[in-house]
């Protein structure tokens, strides 16, 4: 059996509590990012919101192997919740049921990597496909859809503000990718195992809020120093 770490914590953002966080470590093949649920129900414009404030995403899945890890093996509660992709109605590649479709994340929406885990067995061809809402039935953000029925996927709702087909507020998947610091790990993972403070509970490093080196050490002026900041750079430093 596959393992994965677990580090749990629990944040308050605005009435919305995420707990249990779980990552896809880079020793199982995976990416090293850290998710969770987001258990209060919002619409999509709100529940990304919700996750920058702590310093995540809506979940973005883009390759067969991390949809394949989250729906099976990450233990978190997917079914119906929203992800991180949306329709840009003004986008000029707009168009229904396939034109106009963004990670929030600006990562690319690639079709040839979502038809692999998009559609339904009564949704011939892919989707999203507006299924049950006709042709023309808008539907501009992500769900993940029947993690629970054991066929899991992913389907086009409507995003709870503008209206079409099945347009409610839900509940959401949030990922932690950054890594303010350029170290090569997430900042959330190292915020978990004490590495680094998070004392406003904001997902972020406070190294990195305050802009300061996070390996850097200060000699601070109440011991006689000079209040600068010091670190070590590796790596070939001679002049070209």
């Amino acid at each position: 059996m596959k393992r994965y770490a677990i580090g749990v914590a629990v944040l308050a953002v605005t009435g919305t509590v995420c707990a249990q966080a779980v990552q896809w470590t880079e020793a199982e093949g995976g990416n090293g990012h850290w998710y969770a649920e987001l258990n209060e129900e919002l619409v999509w414009p709100d529940a990304d919101a919700a996750a920058l404030e702590i310093g995540a995403r809506l979940v973005t899945i883009t390759s067969l192997g991390e949809f394949e890890y989250l729906t099976t093996e990450s233990g978190l509660d997917l079914s119906n919740r929203f992800g991180g992709a949306y329709q840009d109605l003004e986008a000029p590649d707009y168009d229904e049921p396939y034109g106009g479709w963004r990670w929030s994340t600006g990562e690319t929406f690639d079709w040839e990597v979502m038809d692999q885990f998009m559609g339904a067995d009564d949704c011939p061809g892919g989707s999203p496909g507006s299924c049950g809402c006709g042709p023309d039935g808008m539907q501009n953000s992500l769900m993940i859809c029947c993690v629970d029925q054991g066929s899991p996927w992913l389907d086009d709702v409507g995003d709870g503000i503008v209206g079409g087909c099945d347009s409610q507020p839900r509940r959401s998947i949030i990922e932690w990718s950054a890594d303010c610091n350029g170290d090569g790990i997430v900042d959330y993972g190292q915020i978990l195992d004490g590495t680094y403070a998070d004392d406003d509970g904001n997902g972020v490093p406070d190294c990195c809020d305050a802009g300061e080196p996070c390996d850097a050490v200060q000699w601070i002026e109440a011991d006689g120093g000079n209040g600068h900041w010091y670190s070590y750079r590796l790596g070939d430093l001679n002049n070209a």
